[in-house]
């Protein structure tokens, strides 16, 4: 597998094929047997409290599972190829992924507006710096990752990876149903 870099401004990278279409298609059904918990937030209820600029609670209103699970986060760490040390930050070293995996769903007018992603601290010395998308499926319209200047197209099997601090947004789902798995880089010192 090759990590290839999108933009290099903005430290976004991808992994074309990272899952092949039988593991996103089981991913898919697994996350549909739970039932998917709707995730709503109104950035309104927060705005007066949280300054605007670290505000990771935006407008947003999709389904998302949340489900802790250590072997699918060993699988996609085990499969990031050996280029993954050149994500570092000082003097933090990609280690791990998060096992707190999220699927979203995105139905028909879905989206999630501009936000920061959240860091996952485990301790002083070992957290996220990186955001990892994967693409489950890419049977709609609309629905790309945005940043400031470009966008990432869906693609069956992508991962895309870039830094919390990195300000984007899921595009509107203008037809059809999205599916993406959301992770973290673990980075220690």
């Amino acid at each position: 597998m090759k990590l290839d870099l999108v933009n290099q401004e903005f430290d976004v990278w991808e992994i074309k094929s990272f899952l092949d279409i039988d593991e996103c298609n089981y991913l898919i059904n697994f996350s549909e047997k739970v039932n998917f918990p709707i995730s709503r937030v109104d950035s309104q209820e927060v705005l007066n409290k949280i300054n605007p600029e670290k505000n990771n609670f935006v407008d947003r209103e999709l389904k998302r599972l949340v489900i802790d699970n250590n072997d699918i986060a060993v699988i996609i760490w085990e499969r990031l190829p050996k280029e993954i040390s050149l994500l570092k930050s000082g003097n933090f070293t990609p280690s791990s992924v998060n096992s707190e995996i999220r699927i979203y769903k995105y139905l028909e007018d879905d989206e999630f507006k501009e936000h920061f992603d959240s860091r996952c601290t485990i301790s002083n010395s070992e957290m996220s710096f990186y955001s990892i998308l994967i693409y489950l499926n890419d049977e709609f319209k609309g629905g790309e990752t945005s940043f400031k200047t470009f966008q990432v197209l869906p693609e069956v099997g992508k991962l895309v990876m870039f830094p919390h601090k990195l300000l984007h947004a899921g595009q509107k789902v203008i037809n059809g149903t999205k599916y993406i798995l959301r992770t973290d880089l673990i980075l220690k010192e």
